[in-house]
């Protein structure tokens, strides 16, 4: 794999003892990490060997491995001992080698009680597909084919969406939480594609609620990570506010009345999720709100409704079959092995700045976008000197591959039935408008629905309308561009430089490898010289195998 290549180090890093007590050696004799396992806990302790035993480090404790990496003292005594260039090498060979005997001592205690433990064997199967370039192909592939959950659900078409709530999904275990507004009309699927992204989730990771309300948030689990509140119901902002919690979850306010006084009260509540889901067919949420949430509309497309329709026939025929539950286990898996702690950093973000008539809110939404892409794929991308992700030009292309169309509706504040409307109205108010008759008849939708749109256009500062009757209408915004503008207009070579320059830094031996793996690829890629030929929208991911031909549980 790319990292391992890059992140092996020249100095000797492999399991011993010193005095009958486990650790890792380090150099040549020269360092010794005692290692202590107590329960939920590791205790790890460094010493130099020069001279004598003596320890540069007091007792660390932690409760995962992975905060190894957090140690300010423990990175202070390596980069001291090992150099700059090293430490961080050294660091991740330890943490490899500490996770590798957690694994090995697991299995032998089961094995001693005689029970088998199948984990072993989802924790290999995970941590290969956490290092395959292609990840996000299988998980499009599992929404296509399916999966049982309440009953057979399955996400057809909407590649980028269905990615996109992936990754927002995952966004709950990060640094940059994200939340989501799916809008459409009733029975098209926005509380399907919510569902099935969900069961791809560890177990405990959500919580579903079918409605917003104090008591609903009171019982039952404490500690998820998200919030999927089924229908999001009118008037429910002029009863609930939602507040940001400083943990990054969200706190709210609600007005109730006392039972024996009578008198209204503010009552206030802690929620943990640090990211919410929610679906409404009743019209936008608050602009306060919509600031929080990408806003995703399905598709509501007459083929893509008949294309569904034979899927379920074709798996009602026992034709189609869906995921095996053990790959679904597999990919749970890879969410529990994600580093929740690290942080990315993105060498290219400033000209990403010009790229868009931007507001205040969503460049960081893009940014995170690219930092969850990054954070995804962190068993492949390299590190600089604090443990950091560097995230590659790659990340950038997915980025806008998987989050422009919606994030396009999010800067205009506009799911796809309102776009279209925006989209027939002249440009300015100069010139003539039309009519709710006239956007009827072009759209071939009811003159009721259009008035609906137009309504919500100009509550939303989209669209303005003459005094008097008949009403005329037109735009009052510019159109974003759309994605295959934005890579073409983006200054892929100065992305590259900036790249080139964060890699440098790290570690100079990088920069000439992931040139010629993941530039190459930006740059020569048919997929990518397709996409810019063509103009086609969509991603350029492309799914290679079938799940069903891959069997990553079996071991030879």
């Amino acid at each position: 794999m790319i990292d391992d290549a890059l992140s092996t180090p020249s100095i000797r890093v492999e399991p011993s003892t010193l005095r009958g007590e486990w650790g890792i050696s380090i150099g040549e004799e020269e360092l010794f990490l005692r290692v202590e396992r107590r329960r939920e806990k590791w205790r790890v302790r460094l010493y130099t060997l020069w001279e004598g035993i003596k320890p540069l480090t007091p007792w660390i404790t932690i409760r995962n491995l992975e905060e190894l990496w957090a140690s300010e003292t423990l990175r202070a005594v390596l980069i001291q001992e090992c150099g700059e260039d090293e430490w961080w090498k050294v660091l991740g060979r330890v943490v490899d080698l500490l996770r590798r005997e957690d694994a090995s001592t697991s299995m032998e205690a089961e094995e001693e009680r005689g029970v088998f433990n199948p984990e072993s064997e989802v924790d290999s199967a995970a941590r290969e597909l956490l290092q395959d370039p292609n990840f996000l192909n299988y998980v499009q592939e599992v929404y296509e084919q399916g999966v049982e959950i309440d009953q057979y659900r399955f996400v057809l078409g909407e590649q980028d969406a269905k990615l996109l709530v992936y990754l927002l999904s995952l966004s709950a275990k990060t640094r940059w939480p994200q939340s989501l507004w799916v809008t459409g009309d009733s029975g098209y699927g926005k509380s399907n594609i919510i569902r099935v992204t969900l069961h791809l989730m560890p177990e405990g990771y959500a919580k579903v609620v079918s409605y917003f309300t104090p008591g609903a948030l009171r019982h039952g689990r404490k500690n998820y990570s998200l919030l999927f509140i089924e229908e999001w119901r009118s008037g429910l902002e002029q009863d609930v506010r939602l507040l940001s919690g400083e943990d990054g979850g969200y706190r709210y306010e609600i007005a109730v009345r006392d039972p024996k006084t009578g008198e209204w009260t503010t009552q206030t509540g802690e929620i943990p999720a640090k990211s919410i889901f929610t679906t409404s067919a009743e019209g936008l949420p608050s602009p306060q709100l919509l600031r929080r949430c990408w806003l995703l509309s399905v598709d509501e497309s007459e083929e893509l409704t008949r294309v569904i329709n034979t899927q379920k026939a074709l798996y009602r025929a026992g034709e189609i079959k869906p995921v095996d539950p053990e790959f679904v286990k597999v990919l749970r898996r890879c969410v529990e092995l994600l580093d929740p702690t690290l942080d990315v950093i993105i060498p290219y973000a400033p000209p990403l700045v010009d790229i868009a008539e931007w507001d205040r809110t969503r460049l960081g939404q893009f940014l995170d976008l690219i930092s969850i892409i990054a954070w995804l794929f962190q068993y492949q991308r390299p590190r600089d000197k604090e443990g950091r992700i560097i995230a590659l030009p790659i990340d950038l292309l997915t980025a806008i591959q998987i989050g422009w169309r919606t994030l396009r509706q999010s800067l205009l504040k506009l799911p796809e039935r309102l776009r279209r409307v925006y989209e027939a109205l002249p440009e300015n108010s100069e010139g003539i408008g039309k009519t709710t008759k006239e956007l009827s008849l072009e759209l071939k939708i009811s003159q009721s629905c259009v008035r609906t749109y137009l309504a919500d256009l100009k509550t939303l500062g989209y669209a303005v309308s003459s005094e008097g009757r008949p009403k005329y209408y037109w735009k009052s915004a510019q159109v974003l561009n759309s994605a295959q503008s934005i890579i073409k207009q983006i200054k892929w070579q100065e992305i590259a430089s900036l790249t080139e320059k964060a890699l440098e830094k790290a570690s100079p031996e990088s920069v000439e490898f992931y040139r010629d793996h993941i530039w190459g690829s930006l740059y020569i890629s048919p997929e990518i010289r397709h996409f810019l030929e063509t103009h086609e929208t969509g991603l350029f991911l492309k799914k290679e195998e079938k799940i069903s031909e891959i069997n990553l549980l079996k071991r030879n």
